[in-house]
Order: C-alpha cells, then sequence, then structure tokens
C-alpha cells in the first residue's frame, strides 16, 4: 500500500507541482509494474511514452465496454513492464468507469488491483507534461 500512495503522490506532485512553461517532467519513462505474490499491486505509465518506447514489450491500458440495454459498463485495465510482469483487472464500479472514460490518448494512467483481481483504484492524469504519441 504504501508503494501505491508513494506512486499516486509522485504523479500528483509532477501535476500539482509549480511547472513553468514547456515543462516535460514526467513521473514515468516506462511502464511500472508491481505485483504481490497473492496478485494484487499496481501498474502505472504514460500511454504517450509507453507508446513511444523502443521496445515492443510493455504496454499499459484500460477498456471500457457496455451492452445495449444495459445501464452497466465495465472496465478492464492490464500491464506489462520490459520485464514482462503483467497485471490485469476489471470493475463495474461507477466511479471506475468514469475514471476510464476520462482516460485519452497521453494520459497518465495509476491503476491498483485487489487479491480478487478487481481495479480498486484507477488514477488519471490528463496535462501538458505527458509525452504525446509520436506519429509513426
Amino acid at each position: 500500500m504504501k508503494k501505491i500512495l508513494a506512486s499516486a503522490v509522485m504523479v500528483t506532485s509532477f501535476v500539482t507541482g509549480v511547472c513553468f512553461a514547456g515543462d516535460k517532467s514526467v513521473p514515468y519513462s516506462a511502464v511500472n509494474v508491481s505485483k504481490n505474490d497473492n496478485g494484487s499491486g499496481y501498474a502505472a505509465g504514460v500511454l504517450g511514452n509507453t507508446r513511444n518506447s523502443a521496445d515492443s514489450v510493455q504496454y499499459i491500458q484500460c477498456t471500457v465496454s457496455g451492452q445495449a440495454g444495459s445501464n452497466t459498463q465495465y472496465v478492464s485495465c492490464s500491464a506489462k513492464n520490459t520485464a514482462g510482469v503483467t497485471l490485469s483487472c476489471g470493475s463495474s464500479d461507477n466511479n471506475i468507469t468514469t475514471m476510464a472514460r476520462n482516460i485519452s490518448g497521453d494520459s497518465v494512467v495509476l491503476f491498483t488491483v485487489d487479491p480478487a483481481g478487481a481495479c480498486s483504484l484507477l488514477y488519471v492524469v490528463n496535462g501538458s507534461l505527458s509525452a504525446p504519441k509520436s506519429p509513426f
């Protein structure tokens, strides 16, 4: 839990700290995955940085899905770091689905996973500090 809070504080400090025009301080240059023996853990990364990385291993993503005629939406998030460690979660919690709808292509994303595999926290930052994806 201390690692999760430290990561969230680090992201927040980059977002809420004093910034100057053109500041490009980003909290994660690669996807960070921390997985515990019981399956819980957290993953964090900057979507633009991940897309722009030279390797073809790491990724971080969240998907929102819904079904016609149903008011329920479902979020699934997954990540893989350069060492190949993966973490994923799912949730139909309204707070999690609302946060997931705020993710843009260049967001900073941090999610936590409980031992049952549910997303217990989804933290999204959109701002000028995050690197945009390079055109390919």
